[in-house]
């Protein structure tokens, strides 16, 4: 199946119809721009489910969002990304165009779910980095990733950046090694004996995705 294919506008359409449009013309300038930045290694890309699919990641900079959106070509990776970004000219605008939407990180609404949920449902790839950068932030971005996952069904793939947290003109010179490896599914579907209830999933989902990111490399 292709990536067209894989992939439709939400239902509702909405502001996310344009940005898809953009999204490989937006890809397609950037991505070589952003090789002359570092060497891009992509490991695991197997692991990228067919469908909608929940991408959560470490995150370690403002350059690694960019290397994930590369490293998952050619399936389109609709990102979350925090609300005061988009209040800058001209990079709104792009991160927009890319196919990003905004969440307040201080207080996630329910746009924080309803968007993640409606891309997915659409065969859609979506980006998480649920450890966020601020500790005050983690438990509750950690939370809306599980209970995404748990609400979606989809498959949950772990991400591992390795490389630069951003993108600096030395970097022209000495192209840093970029790695990026997509780990088997977790096995979210695995509830255990019932009885069950959405509240024990999404605790359960949370402490997967957390143990996930938090675990050494070599025990991935």
């Amino acid at each position: 199946m292709s990536a067209k294919t894989e992939w439709q506008t939400p239902a509702g359409g909405g502001n996310l119809g344009k940005p898809w449009r953009l999204y490989r013309v937006g890809y397609a300038l950037a991505r070589p721009l952003l090789g002359l930045f570092g060497s891009l290694e992509v490991v695991g890309r197997e692991n990228i489910p067919v469908g909608g699919a929940l991408i959560v990641a470490n995150h370690v900079g403002w350059a690694d969002p960019m290397w994930l959106m590369a490293a998952s070509w050619p399936r389109p990776l609709l990102q979350m990304a925090k609300r005061e970004l988009f209040a800058y000219p001209g990079l709104g605008n792009f991160i927009a165009a890319m196919g990003a939407f905004p969440v307040d990180r201080a207080s996630p609404g329910t746009s924080a779910i309803k968007i993640p949920l409606s891309i997915i449902g659409q065969s859609g790839m979506v980006g998480i980095f649920p450890a966020g950068r601020r500790a005050a932030t983690i438990e509750g971005v950690k939370r809306g990733a599980a209970t995404i996952a748990a609400m979606s069904g989809c498959p949950v793939v772990v991400a591992r950046y390795e490389g630069p947290p951003r993108l600096e003109i030395g970097q022209l010179v000495r192209r840093p090694h970029v790695k990026v490896t997509f780990y088997p599914p977790l096995a979210v579907d695995d509830k255990g004996p019932p009885p069950w209830s959405r509240k024990d999933s999404i605790q359960r989902i949370s402490h997967m995705i957390e143990a996930a990111l938090n675990a050494p490399i070599d025990e991935m």
